[in-house]
C-alpha cells in the first residue's frame, strides 16, 4: 500500500541562528511545517511570471537575448548527496543527490 501524503517532516532553519530543525511524524508535524512554509513563502515572495520590459529596437532585442542566455547560479537551499532511504529492509531511494536552489 502506498501512501498518499506525507508521512514525516523534517523543518530546518528554525531559530535566531536558523541552525534548529524540528523533525517528527507528519500528524504531529502538520501544523508547525506548514507554518514555517507560510513563513518562507512569505518572506519570499515573487511573482509568478517575471515581468518584460517592451522591446523598442533591434538592438534592445539582441541585448535581451544576451541577458536571458546568462543563468545566475544561486546558492542551495537544501542539498542532498549520495543519501539512501530505506523502511526496514526495503530500499526506496538509493544514492539519491539532489539540490534545491531558491528561484
Amino acid at each position: 500500500d502506498l501512501t498518499l501524503g506525507p508521512t514525516h517532516a523534517l523543518v530546518l532553519g528554525l531559530g535566531p541562528t536558523c541552525t534548529g530543525y524540528e523533525s517528527g511524524q507528519w500528524t504531529a508535524m502538520q501544523s508547525s511545517a506548514e507554518a514555517a512554509l507560510k513563513e518562507e513563502a512569505a518572506q519570499h515572495a515573487q511573482p509568478l511570471l517575471p515581468r518584460r520590459r517592451p522591446r523598442t529596437s533591434a538592438a534592445a532585442d539582441s541585448e535581451a537575448a544576451t541577458a536571458s542566455d546568462t543563468k545566475v547560479v544561486r546558492s542551495p537551499l537544501v542539498e542532498f548527496r549520495d543519501v539512501t532511504i530505506s523502511y526496514g529492509d526495503k530500499v526506496v531511494l538509493d544514492r539519491l543527490s539532489w539540490t534545491a536552489r531558491e528561484g
